[in-house]
């Protein structure tokens, strides 16, 4: 209705909800980082590993992965992903104007939403493939289900339980 009613408003709208996609892609990337993270905490310490894991940033969070043995090229790319991640959150509103700014072409409004689109795209696809980065690097076995998904759990998990 809003767009219907004003569409000089729909660029501000359009542009905010893409900047809402990118800030909910880098969370879902963080809480997949954590999720792969606690995996690995054993009982005696799962409280205060939750707690440690829950106040890292998403760089602290690849050192981890890091102690857990993703090195290499996995190593690298997670650390540009969180370069890439600061650089938006730090500086999103030094390279982006504010959504009520009136003096921006049309070219810029393309430009900057597809712009945002790159960044949503980048953390969605490190999100995809974590899992791929933490299985090479032994930290979780997976069980393949085809089309239903696939099963995660932490290496030695049933020797751990039959303990």
């Amino acid at each position: 209705m809003l767009l219907e009613a004003s569409p000089e408003n729909e660029w501000p709208l359009i542009y905010t909800l893409q900047i809402g996609r990118v800030f909910t892609a880098v969370c879902s990337l963080e809480m997949r980082v954590y999720a792969m993270l606690i995996m690995q905490a054993d009982s005696e310490n799962f409280h205060s590993t939750d707690k440690q894991l829950k106040k890292s940033s998403l760089g602290q969070l690849v050192q981890r992965l890091n102690e857990h043995g993703v090195q290499g090229r996995d190593l690298s790319y997670l650390r540009e992903i969180n370069r890439l991640r600061n650089k938006f959150i730090h500086g999103l509103f030094f390279e982006y104007p504010a959504t009520g700014e009136p003096s921006v072409s049309q070219d810029s409004i393309d430009w900057l939403v597809s712009s945002l689109e790159r960044y949503q795209r980048h953390f969605q696809f490190a999100e995809e493939n974590l899992t791929s980065i933490v299985e090479r690097a032994g930290m979780v076995e997976v069980v393949d289900l085809g089309t239903e998904g696939k099963i995660l759990y932490p290496v030695d998990f049933f020797n751990k339980l039959n303990n």
